[in-house]
Parts: structure tokens; C-alpha cells; sequence
């Protein structure tokens, strides 16, 4: 009885083959991941977003979000103090594949969001203090100071959305981004 066994070619051929293929199914599931990174942080902050505005109606009083881009990161303020009492925050940092652009500046990105309207910026809320790129206020009834948006994108991609926050109702929204550049 004869046994029949692959020759080294076939084999090499075989193992190159199930490579390419890996390769090619791979970067479609790492693209997925980064996604689902990318979507979770933008909800994260829409909800601490509600919360910061929720809080500022239910104890009455005026509360912030603040926006550090170049230190990927933001906090938001859970109580204002006062009576020389320092008031109380709670700080998030983004996951590292996700954040502001690297090229951050506040007016450095532009993109058109989903009703072809052109935005400006990676934190537009127009308030900036020293330390921070932009400042989200609430007064006391839960209204913000303004509207405004924040960009959150994969790092070394194009892909991004924008977390939105309407005017007067202070209503939150994500938005696709679909052109992005420095």
C-alpha cells in the first residue's frame, strides 16, 4: 500500500494561499473594532453630556464640560461648590485609538456633516480658557450657553463623528462626518 503525502511545493503554495486570505479578512474585522471603539466613545460622551445637563436642572445650578484636545481628554463638572468650597469633577480620557485629531487646533478641521453644511473646528463651543480648548456651560434651568460640536475620529483615519449639541434645547445628537482634513 502506497501512502500519498503533499509535496513541499504544495504545501508552501497551501500555506501562502491561507495567508493572503487571512490578511485579506483581517483588516476589514480591525476596521469593525476600531468602529465600535469610535461609536461607544461618542455615546459616552453624549450621554455625559445629558447627564451634565440633567444635573444642572435638577440641582439649580450652573455647571460646565470642559474639552482638552491635546491631552485627549474631558471633564465635567458634577458640583459647582461655591462658599469657597472647589467644586467637584469627573474626568474621562479617551480609549488611545480614539480621540480628538492629532492636528488638533480649534479651527484646524473642517468637515461637512449629513445636510452638506460645512462646520469649523474639532471643539466648537466657542468659550476657551487657558488650560482648556472649549467650555460646554449649563445654567440652572439645564439650557446651554450655546451650541456647538466635538469631533471624535479614529487615530490614523479618516473616519470620524461629530457629538452635537443643539442650542436653547441643549439636545445632544451623534453626526457621520463624511469629509475630514487639517
Amino acid at each position: 500500500m502506497k501512502l500519498k503525502s503533499f509535496s513541499l511545493i504544495e504545501v508552501i503554495i497551501w500555506c501562502g494561499m491561507v495567508t493572503i486570505l487571512f490578511w485579506l479578512l483581517l483588516n476589514p474585522v480591525l476596521a469593525l473594532i476600531d468602529q465600535t471603539y469610535l461609536i461607544q466613545e461618542a455615546q459616552t460622551v453624549t450621554q455625559d453630556i445629558d447627564f451634565v445637563r440633567s444635573l444642572s436642572r435638577l440641582q439649580s445650578e450652573k455647571l460646565k464640560m470642559e474639552w482638552f484636545g491635546s491631552q485627549n481628554r474631558y471633564r465635567f463638572e458634577i458640583s459647582q461648590g461655591g462658599m469657597g468650597k472647589i467644586g467637584q469633577y469627573i474626568e474621562r480620557n479617551f480609549n488611545s485609538k480614539v480621540g480628538f485629531p492629532y492636528y488638533f487646533s480649534i479651527n484646524s478641521v473642517s468637515y461637512v456633516d449629513e445636510n452638506g453644511t460645512t462646520k469649523t473646528g474639532s471643539i466648537n463651543f466657542g468659550t476657551t480658557s487657558s488650560d482648556s480648548y472649549g467650555t460646554l456651560v449649563f445654567d440652572s434651568t439645564g439650557t446651554p450657553s450655546q451650541g456647538g460640536h466635538v469631533v471624535l475620529m479614529i487615530r490614523n483615519t479618516k473616519r470620524a463623528l461629530a457629538i452635537i449639541v443643539k442650542p436653547v434645547t441643549g439636545r445632544t445628537r451623534i453626526g457621520k462626518v463624511h469629509f475630514i482634513h487639517p
